[in-house]
């Protein structure tokens, strides 16, 4: 895999001393909040997101789990970790709203959950259209593993402080639950393919 703009931007590519370090987790943040508040004029259902400024903090989990398969669903939970949220009458109903960071210093943008939603999925989509490279390389690496998996065979590799990994991928067939004293043990069943 060669891309250059990305092994700089992770800092891969041979620098000098005098060179900026990269950070790709603030060049994504700008990209992730542009394409926010752009969906706030494609759609006038999502007319709160107009104003919101994520930071580098907030976004950084998101973008890193997501080459570990993180779901828009679980971009949407790491999201709801950093908002303060309250829940306000709206008539017969009860709404959550969300106390997000926006673009106006000191202010907030309040979001429901299906604004936030909407920001998992445009975090989800943003790493891999942004650099399509890492996708084919991520997507690779599902296919082989499915391929070994289908084989029986393990996954067997060295972490790079040298430890000796050995991980078998196997489908949960069950779980069973049991009640010693005070405390409850959960044991997971794997199929054998």
């Amino acid at each position: 895999m060669r891309d250059e703009e990305l092994s700089r931007e992770v800092n891969l590519s041979e620098q000098s001393d005098k060179d900026h370090v990269a950070d790709i987790y603030s060049k994504l943040a700008n990209i992730i909040n542009e394409d926010i508040r752009k969906a706030s004029f494609d759609d006038v259902k999502y007319i709160n997101l107009r104003d919101v400024n994520l930071p580098r903090n907030v976004l950084k989990r998101p973008i890193m789990t997501q080459t570990y398969s993180v779901t828009t669903h679980g971009i949407f939970g790491q999201l709801l970790e950093h908002f303060t949220s309250y829940k306000q009458s709206i008539g017969d109903r009860k709404i959550t709203f969300y106390k997000v960071p926006s673009i106006v210093k000191g202010e907030y943008c309040l979001l429901t959950e299906v604004d936030l939603f909407k920001i998992a999925k445009i975090i989800d989509a943003t790493l891999f259209k942004k650099y399509p490279l890492i996708k084919c390389l991520y997507q690779y690496i599902r296919d082989i593993t499915n391929i070994m998996n289908k084989l029986d065979i393990p996954i067997d590799w060295i972490s790079p402080n040298g430890i000796k990994i050995v991980q078998f991928y196997r489908k949960l067939k069950g779980k069973s639950k049991y009640r010693l004293s005070h405390k409850v043990a959960i044991l997971n069943e794997y199929s054998d393919n």
